[in-house]
């Protein structure tokens, strides 16, 4: 199931491609960060690219993380404005669930 676009942004997204924008939106950074830390304490390719693997899958975590924190999280611990991404209709773990699920939430 994917979400009408009047629900977020424009275009519909469901999870796929949710994890999709999470795995580009921040770039190679913490991919490159983590194989660059291995090649620079001398680790062979094989280390540098599990720790590649491993910096792949910790920006997904963190942009899965970072979502729930915009709309549940408190602005006085997160320092990030509650609701400013529903309001703005950004992409959203918590909003791409919802919708994509069979409840009431997503209008199933």
């Amino acid at each position: 199931m994917t979400i009408a676009p009047s629900l977020i942004g424009s275009g519909s997204v469901g999870i796929a491609e949710y994890m999709s924008m999470a795995r580009n939106k921040t770039g190679a950074l913490l991919s490159s960060a983590c194989a660059l830390g291995a090649l620079w304490a001398g680790a062979d390719s094989i280390v540098t690219t599990a720790l590649y693997r491993f910096g792949c899958t910790l920006r997904i975590a963190f942009q899965c993380v970072d979502d729930t924190f915009r709309v549940w999280g408190d602005p006085a611990i997160t320092g990030k404005p509650l609701g400013s991404d529903l309001a703005m209709r950004k992409w959203m773990l918590p909003v791409v669930a919802a919708a994509a699920s069979d409840s009431d939430a997503g209008g199933g």
